[in-house]
Formats: structure tokens, C-alpha cells, sequence
């Protein structure tokens, strides 16, 4: 796969696929290896688009090689309701490509929400506004621009 000498450290299973560190063989760096990504796609006998490799902040002769053999964005993910119900608490917004739940922080904060058509830009804001909704510390205003001449 273009990464001849380097081995597998250590791997961990979950769910959606592996996580694994990987050792290079001397004198290879981590950018080597991402740009060699679509050869370990392919060795692996993976989808595109599939596997991840990030750098040790560590050593630059190691990464960390993700690969994910179920997507776990490929289906909606059903809302389970809001648990929490304070500002001061994380939001759960969705699930990061490992299934691990993604939590940000919206007190006091701006947040910008962005992505092409259909990637789920109105999903987002709905799971943020059910999330403010169910917070008792929390007044929600609504502003519509699109009908003031000038705006």
C-alpha cells in the first residue's frame, strides 16, 4: 500500500470500524502516509473516502489510521429527546464518524452552521433549537429577515 516496513502498533474495534496506530518505517513521515491514503483504501478493500490518517503529535514517524467499515451517517439517527435541560450543559448535536456522541457547548458562544445542499444544515438547527426548547434558562427568539425591504 506504498507504506512498506511500517506496522501495525496497536488497534482497537468498535461499531463502525478500527482505529489503529501505525510505526513507519524509518525516514517515512505521516504526510507520506496520508497522501498514500487512496492505496490503503484500496488494499484494504474499503469504500472511498473511508479511511482517515492523522499524525502523531508525538512522532513524526507514526499516525493514526482510521477506517470505517459502517457508516454511521448513513441513516438518520433517531432523536432520543433532551435529557438535559440547562444552557450550562453541552448539547448533543449527532454522532462523530466513530459513533461517539458530539457535544458542544452553546452558552455563550456563536456558532455557524455551513455545508452544501441536503448535507442537513435545517437537521442541525432543528436539533439545536429542540435542545434550547428544553432548557428552563433559556428565552428563545425567533427573527426573520427575508420580508424587510433592505435587509
Amino acid at each position: 500500500m506504498g507504506l512498506a516496513g511500517s506496522r501495525i502498533a496497536s488497534a482497537t474495534g468498535d461499531t463502525w470500524g478500527f482505529t489503529a496506530r501505525v510505526i513507519l518505517r524509518k525516514g517515512t513521515t505521516a504526510a507520506q502516509a496520508i497522501n498514500q491514503i487512496p492505496a490503503i483504501e484500496s488494499g484494504l478493500g474499503m469504500r472511498p473516502g473511508s479511511v482517515r490518517a492523522l499524525p502523531d503529535p508525538n512522532r513524526a514517524d507514526r499516525f493514526i489510521l482510521r477506517a470505517i467499515e459502517t457508516d454511521p451517517h448513513a441513516q438518520p439517527v433517531t432523536w432520543p429527546g433532551q435529557p438535559v435541560t440547562a444552557i450550562t450543559r453541552p448539547a448533543v448535536l449527532g454522532l462523530f464518524e466513530d459513533g461517539q456522541p458530539a457535544h458542544i457547548t452553546l452558552l455563550r458562544r456563536n456558532a455557524l452552521v455551513g455545508g452544501t445542499t441536503g448535507s442537513g444544515k435545517s437537521g442541525v438547527l432543528n436539533v439545536i433549537l429542540a435542545f434550547l426548547a428544553a432548557c428552563a434558562d433559556v428565552v428563545i427568539w425567533g427573527v426573520d429577515l427575508k420580508d424587510i425591504p433592505g435587509a
